[in-house]
């Protein structure tokens, strides 16, 4: 079972060809790794991702006490790599736009491996900048578990997988191209399709306020990428994923 039901060129999925059996998350991922030659027919199943059960079966309720106000809020999710990551270039605008209005809260729950000492993101260095309208999240199961993702009123990323977690509910999605990629027709970036791309920090704040206007435009795609990423239904893997074993085991 893979990581997660992303887009990007993951280093070690050539690791898929070793195993004599793979369950896959769903119609996206089959298409990708039968094209690549990384599962062959027979010795596959797509039953759709276990961690869907799992996060909604322990699923907590929207996380109280993070603000003294009732705002929605938009969740803030940056991969840990730091090629990848927006973290460095769009950070301190988001900080600074969140400081500057009245609308949201912000939510900053960045992958958990950010913080490894190997990536060099200090933890004191982000929970220096907690304020009334801003919540830093380095550590807690929060992280993990899929309450921000359950509950955030808007998702702002780069690009981790966790965006189709969040969009089995479909909502706003505001995406940040930190490297300026041509992303484009790039299958490895399908999920910037889903909402708004910006390409510098001083567009990041102008997008987050326009994203829920602009939803409607993008939902149909989020609804059918969901289905194709997660597997429809959503829930129910974990089981599927159990019989599928136990068959190709016969």
């Amino acid at each position: 079972m893979l990581h997660g039901a992303g887009d990007r060129l993951v280093d070690d999925e050539a690791l898929m060809r070793d195993f004599d059996f793979t369950l896959l998350p769903g119609p996206k991922v089959e298409q990708y790794s039968l094209q690549k030659n990384l599962v062959r027919p027979g010795h596959y199943a797509t039953v759709g991702l276990p961690r869907m059960d799992v996060c909604a079966a322990m699923q907590q309720d929207t996380p109280e006490g993070l603000f003294s106000n009732p705002r929605p809020f938009v969740l803030y999710n940056a991969h840990c790599k730091r090629k990848l990551s927006s973290l460095p270039r769009f950070m301190p605008a988001l900080f600074k736009g969140f400081k500057g209005q009245s609308r949201y809260n912000l939510v900053v729950a960045p992958h958990i491996k950010t913080f490894h000492k190997s990536l060099g993101m200090k933890t004191r260095f982000m929970k220096r900048y907690n304020a009334p309208t801003i919540h830093v999240d380095t550590q807690s199961d929060r992280l993990i578990d899929m309450t921000y993702t359950a509950h955030a009123d808007i998702y702002v990323g780069d690009v981790s997988s966790q965006v189709y977690e969040f969009l089995v509910k479909p909502r706003p999605c505001v995406f940040l191209n930190t490297t300026g990629v041509e992303w484009r027709n790039n299958p490895h970036f399908l999920h910037w399709n889903l909402g708004e791309v910006v390409d510098r920090p001083e567009e990041v704040m102008p997008a987050i306020m326009r994203a829920q206007e602009v939803h409607a435009r993008y939902r149909p795609l989020q609804e059918k990428l969901v289905k194709d990423s997660l597997g429809d239904p959503v829930l129910g893997a974990s089981k599927r994923g159990a019989a599928a074993i136990i068959r190709f085991m016969k």
